[in-house]
C-alpha cells in the first residue's frame, strides 16, 4: 500500500535486441491509500505569556507534520481564552510553518491555533500552550511640569502605576499615582530628582514592556 505525496513512474521497454528506452512522469503526482493519520501540530510562537502591540505585526511558527504529507493549514485565533476561535488565514500551503500578520483585537487572553489537513482530509491542530496579550500600545498625549507643586503630569494611553517612566534614557523610580479620570500618571520630586534638563526632556513611557514614542518635554 504506497502512499506518496512525490510519486513519478517509470516505464521501460526492451525490444528483440535488447535496446531498451524508458520515460518518467514530467512531475509528482500523488498515492494515496487508506490513510486515517491525521497531521501532527505544534505551536511554537505566541505561546503563551508574551505582551504584543496590536498595531505591530506578529510573526507565528509552528511545526506540522503528516506520514503522507500535510496539505493545507489554517489560521486562527482567540480572544477569550480559547473558548471560540475565528480564522485569520485560510488555505496556506502545507510547507509553510511561519507567518506574520497583525491581530488588531484588544485582548489579555488571546490565543492562536494552528489547524492542518492532509489528503485524506485528516486534520490535526494544535494552539498556545497559554495565554498572551495584545494591546494597544502606550501613547503621550501630553506632559507638563509644575515647578510649584514639584511634580511631573503625564497623560497617556494605557498607562497605570505600574507604568515605566524614562526621562532622558534614564527609568524615574519616584512616588508616582493615577490622577482619577484624567489618564495622568504623577511623579513628584523636583527636576533635579527626576532627571529633567532644559533643552533635553526626552520622555517615553514603557507599558508591560510595550514603550511609547519619544516625547519632548517643555520646562517651565
Amino acid at each position: 500500500n504506497i502512499q506518496s505525496t512525490k510519486a513519478r513512474i517509470r516505464v521501460e521497454a526492451t525490444d528483440i535486441n535488447n535496446l531498451t528506452g524508458r520515460d518518467i512522469s514530467d512531475a509528482d503526482f500523488i498515492i494515496t491509500g487508506k490513510d486515517t493519520t491525521p497531521p501532527q501540530v505544534t505551536v511554537i510562537s505566541p505561546n503563551g505569556g508574551e505582551v504584543l502591540a496590536n498595531s505591530d505585526a506578529l510573526k507565528i511558527t509552528w511545526r506540522a507534520s503528516d506520514n503522507v504529507g500535510v496539505f493545507s493549514q489554517d489560521i486562527q485565533v482567540s480572544n477569550d481564552g480559547g473558548s471560540n476561535y475565528t480564522t485569520l488565514q485560510a488555505g496556506l500551503a502545507g510547507n509553510i510553518q511561519e507567518f506574520t500578520l497583525n491581530i488588531p483585537s484588544i485582548s489579555e487572553r488571546t490565543k492562536v491555533k494552528i489547524i492542518a489537513r492532509d489528503t485524506q482530509n485528516n486534520v490535526g491542530s494544535d494552539d498556545s500552550d497559554g495565554v498572551f496579550a495584545v494591546l494597544a500600545k502606550p501613547s503621550i498625549s501630553n506632559a507638563k511640569y509644575n515647578n510649584n507643586a514639584r511634580r511631573l503630569m503625564v497623560f497617556a494611553t494605557t498607562i497605570s502605576v505600574n507604568t515605566e517612566v524614562t526621562i532622558n534614557g534614564k527609568v524615574i523610580p519616584g512616588s508616582k499615582k493615577i490622577k482619577a479620570n484624567t489618564g495622568a500618571l504623577i511623579l513628584k520630586g523636583s527636576l533635579s530628582d527626576l532627571n529633567l534638563r532644559s533643552g533635553d526632556n526626552i520622555l517615553m513611557i514603557k507599558e508591560r514592556g510595550l514603550a511609547s514614542g519619544a516625547f519632548k518635554l517643555n520646562l517651565p
